[in-house]
């Protein structure tokens, strides 16, 4: 893998990810003008988060992975002016909650 002065890139991954993230998330939701668009991807971003999360061994516990979700969550945010955040934020759990559930009851088949 890539050897700098910091270490390896597998150590470090979570990190850059996380800033990657920051700065997509951002972008998304500081392009979109419409609120209701706002609320409804945040929804379907949540959705997909689940989607990972239940792909990670079918458990809500893999730390690295809910570090890169929040990294993700918080350059929305950012970029959200206008939104309620607290809608933004609940709509993303409901989501994330929404999508686990999907996978669990396998109403969407998906090999792991």
């Amino acid at each position: 893998m890539l050897k700098g002065k910091k270490g390896n890139f597998s150590d470090n991954w979570v990190q850059y990810l996380f800033l990657i993230l920051i700065v997509l998330g951002f972008i998304i939701s500081f392009n979109i003008e419409n609120s209701l668009i706002i609320y409804l991807v945040s929804y379907l971003a949540g959705i997909h988060c689940g989607i990972i999360t239940y792909l990670k061994n079918g458990k809500l516990r893999s730390f690295p992975v809910w570090i890169v979700i929040v990294g993700f969550l918080i350059g929305y945010l950012i970029g959200s002016y206008e939104a309620n955040k607290l809608s933004i934020i609940v709509l993303f759990i409901l989501g994330i909650v929404n999508g686990h559930m999907l996978l669990k009851k396998e109403i969407f088949p998906i090999r792991k």
